[in-house]
């Protein structure tokens, strides 16, 4: 391999520096595995620097973990939702098992086994299906949500309605846009 077939295929002007990178990995290495049999071949130099992510996690103080709960609580009562019976249980949900919120709001009720105090979510990431457990103040918390809210519910109904027959998110007028600041 010459130097300029592999840098034609490393650096197409139609990709983004990762690609580049990738393929500078990729090239390196098997130009380094024809040489070590005896092939003449061009070593490629891993010149492309990624960006660092410069996201830094906020992690929530046990003081503010308890004021957005409280606040998620009280909220005013909303006429035509169900979010302050929906919301506080869909919240503890998140914070209390880490899953996606896409992967929360595509629950069905029967993804919940409150007996094993598992849930289990379908088709997730790479379309797998995932078993999640939850902490025994939550399976309690959702048992007691199942029995009130969805009493008269049958297994294909969404765990988290937003309003009618909608699941968050998928109902026309719902969104949930960040507050303005």
């Amino acid at each position: 391999m010459t130097k300029e077939i592999v840098n034609d295929f490393i650096y197409d002007l139609n990709e983004r520096p990762v690609s580049h990178h990738n393929k500078e990995v990729v090239m390196r290495d098997f130009a380094k595995y024809l040489a070590d049999r005896g092939h003449h071949t061009y070593v490629v130099e891993v010149k492309t620097k990624l960006p660092r992510c410069k996201f830094v996690p906020h992690i929530f103080t046990d003081d503010e973990t308890r004021r957005m709960f409280t606040a998620i609580d009280h909220y005013p009562q909303a006429r035509m939702s169900y979010r302050n019976t929906v919301d506080p249980v869909l919240f503890r949900f998140l914070y209390g098992t880490g899953v996606r919120i896409s992967e929360v709001l595509n629950l069905v009720l029967e993804d919940v086994n409150v007996e094993s105090g598992t849930v289990t979510i379908r088709a997730a990431k790479n379309m797998k299906d995932r078993l999640i457990p939850m902490a025994d103040r939550l399976t309690k918390r959702i048992f007691t949500f199942m029995n009130e809210f969805h009493r008269y519910s049958d297994g294909g109904m969404w765990l988290f309605p937003a309003c009618g027959l909608f699941a968050y998110g998928r109902h026309p007028t719902h969104s949930r846009r960040p507050a303005d600041p």
